[in-house]
């Protein structure tokens, strides 16, 4: 049995040398679709843990609060993300929560404004360019540990004074000023016709995927907050605040603490919901972890129709191949060969072709995953689970689109087959 096993596949190797173009023409789809869902499975792995530790480096056990209800669900959307502007959080909840951070067991309270793009220009030049200003606070600099390329955070004094200061992130630095710019702390900025002094640059590094309140740090000029509310948007309230916790495993019950003092700045009745948004780490881990597996399985389903049509396509080879031999398998039949060992040669020839394509598949789909983790700045993760789903894959085919092929070489009458022109 084994002797006969290894002479069939001998047989079927034989078969795919004889012609190999056509081979390599069939297995394309399978080829095709193994290694789009290899790639597209590790791709969307290797982009959720970069999103994951880029969120675990916005700060440890920190908590927003977004200005606007979500409806009562924990992990809806806040109302500014469906348009709705909410004018209750205020500088006063800020200063309540700082008062309050050993009772509450909170530290590092931020207060956050956020602004759509402002024109920017420099001293003396009349071009002007829009640039995301956000208002942050010393307290935000703690938080989120930020480098500095160029000079520092502005002092506790020009944050009390209401000093027009000015940290650039280090990309609007260069929209800014250019890429060789040198060094730029101490230089004016005109920001919304008032003149800025720049104190710090922020290193690349140090921007991490997203400020939550915005666009990341990177893109954005931060200005301190009330100066923002001030001289550059004219309003009184916030767009959220954050801090931290100092006791993670008690997070639940200070975040209910937080709120409560919230609420009774608020003057919230008993039973009315927040007219504020709570999210945590893992909240937000949370919904970029379901975003991108839910896109990854989706875009990996659209790949695997590829392997379908691969499928078909090896079908319709064997068929043909069938066709050729007719007067092969009329012999075979002649000289005694049974039906079983017939069917089994092309099942065979079929799992070969699917297999050898498959092992194809998965090389290219290693090679494309690690470019597309040097493109997107992403780990290289192996996907074991998609390469050994693949492989079976790949197998299943086999049998599937090869049955029947094998199955009609196997009924062939050996006098007409033998007769076959």
């Amino acid at each position: 049995m084994l002797i006969q096993l290894l002479m069939t596949l001998r047989q079927a190797f034989t078969s795919l040398a004889n012609n190999t173009l056509r081979s390599l023409l069939t297995m394309l789809g399978i080829i095709i679709g193994i290694s789009s869902v290899i790639v597209l499975l590790s791709a969307g792995q290797g982009a959720q843990q970069l999103l994951v530790s880029q969120v675990e480096d916005l700060g440890s056990n920190v908590v927003y609060m977004y200005a606007g209800g979500d409806g009562g669900a924990r992990r809806g959307p806040p109302a500014a993300v469906r348009g709705v502007v909410t004018k209750t959080m205020k500088l006063s909840d800020v200063e309540e929560l700082r008062r309050l951070e050993k009772n509450l067991g909170i530290r590092n309270v931020s207060a956050i404004t956020t602004t759509s793009s402002i024109t920017v220009k420099r001293e003396g030049e009349e071009k002007e360019i829009r640039v995301g200003v956000q208002g942050r606070d010393r307290a935000y600099a703690a938080i989120r540990d930020l480098g500095f390329a160029e000079g520092t955070m502005w002092s506790a004094d020009q944050e009390s004074s209401l000093a027009k200061v000015a940290v650039l992130g280090a990309n609007a630095k260069k929209d800014i000023f250019g890429d060789n710019a040198g060094n730029v702390v101490g230089k004016p900025l005109r920001i919304k016709g008032q003149t800025f002094r720049i104190v710090g640059v922020l290193e690349e590094d140090s921007a991490g995927i997203t400020s939550l309140f915005g666009q990341g740090e990177a893109d954005v000029i931060l200005v301190p907050v009330e100066v923002v509310q001030r001289y550059v948007l004219g309003i009184d309230f916030l767009s959220g605040l954050m801090f931290e916790v100092v006791d993670g495993d008690r997070q639940e019950e200070v975040i209910v603490r937080v709120s409560d003092v919230l609420r009774a700045n608020h003057k919230i009745k008993d039973g009315a919901e927040n007219d504020f948004s709570i999210r945590t780490q893992d909240d937000i881990i949370s919904v970029f972890t379901t975003i991108t597996s839910v896109f990854s399985v989706f875009l990996a389903s659209i790949a695997a129709i590829s392997l379908f049509v691969g499928g078909i396509g090896i079908m319709n080879i064997m068929l043909v191949s069938v066709t050729e031999r007719t007067k092969e398998i009329g012999l075979k039949k002649a000289l005694g060969a049974q039906r079983s060992s017939i069917l089994m040669q092309f099942i065979i020839e079929a799992l070969v072709l699917t297999l050898v394509g498959g092992f194809i598949g998965i090389i290219v789909g290693l090679l494309g995953s690690f470019g597309f983790a040097l493109a997107g700045g992403w780990d290289f993760i192996i996907d074991l689970g998609a390469v050994s789903l693949a492989v079976g894959v790949s197998a299943a085919f086999g049998l599937v689109f090869g049955f029947y092929p094998a199955w009609k070489a196997a009924k062939l009458d050996p006098i007409d087959a033998l007769r076959y022109e």
